[in-house]
This record gives C-alpha cells, structure tokens and sequence, in this order.
C-alpha cells in the first residue's frame, strides 16, 4: 500500500514584505491582531504529465500598545506563495482538497517560521508565533 498521492509543493516564496515599527515604540504585553486570506489559482496548461496551481496567502499582524487598539507599534504585511502540482489524471476537485488542505498545511508552518524570525529581530517585547489555524474553515 502506497501513501503518495503525486501532489507536492513546487517552490514557497514571499512576494511582498512589509514591515513598519514606531521608532517611539514601548515594550508592552498587550494586544496582538492577526489576520489571513488565502486564494487558489488553478494553471491552464498541463507540464510534465502534471497539473499546477498556486496558493497565495496575505498576511497582516498589527502590535497594539493599549487594550483599545488605538496605538499601534509594528504592523507586518506579508504575501507569500505556493506552488503546487499533482500528476495530470488527478481530478480537479481531488486536486482542490488538496490544495485547500494540504497545501495550507504545507505553507503555514513556513509563514509562521518567516513571521517568528522578523519579530525576533525586532527586539520587541516577544516574537510573534501566528496560532494554529483550522484550514478546514478557511
């Protein structure tokens, strides 16, 4: 009996990265507001006997200094993308489970390493880990 299904991922990359911190910035433990959409795009054309899609996903982390979220300290905006590809003869609707489920899988954790390492250097109060994200909802 064999596991592989003949989807993988192709290449992750960020497109776009920005990153704002208020040089007047205070170290708090206050409040952290976190944000992400993601959007599939399937490729017309077949390469290889296989087929392609990507994934993109946008990211956005506001660090707010007080309880009301009226003074923010760092924003980070984040796009990043994934390649994919499944062999030819899978479906298209297999291939969008797995798109949906194991592609999301598949890049979360390298968002959530991108996003923990540019906090990290930030020397900001505490480097910001994204949460578990249930992608079953998304």
């Amino acid at each position: 009996m064999t596991l592989a299904s003949g989807f993988q991922i192709k290449e992750n990359k960020v497109l776009k990265l920005d990153v704002k911190v208020d040089p007047k910035y205070e170290s708090t433990k206050c409040c952290t507001e976190f944000s992400m959409t993601c959007a599939t795009q399937h490729y017309s054309r077949v390469v290889n006997d296989k087929q392609a899609a990507k994934i993109v996903c946008d990211i956005k982390i506001e660090l707010f200094r007080d309880a009301d979220n009226k003074t923010k300290y760092v924003t980070i905006s984040m796009s990043d993308i994934g390649i994919f590809e499944a062999p030819s003869e899978m479906p298209k609707d297999d291939f969008d489970r797995m798109l949906h489920l194991n592609g999301l899988t598949t890049m979360l954790p390298i968002i959530r390493g991108i996003v923990f390492n540019i906090t990290s250097s930030l020397n900001i109060r505490t480097s910001v880990l994204i949460p578990n994200i249930n992608v079953t909802k998304m």
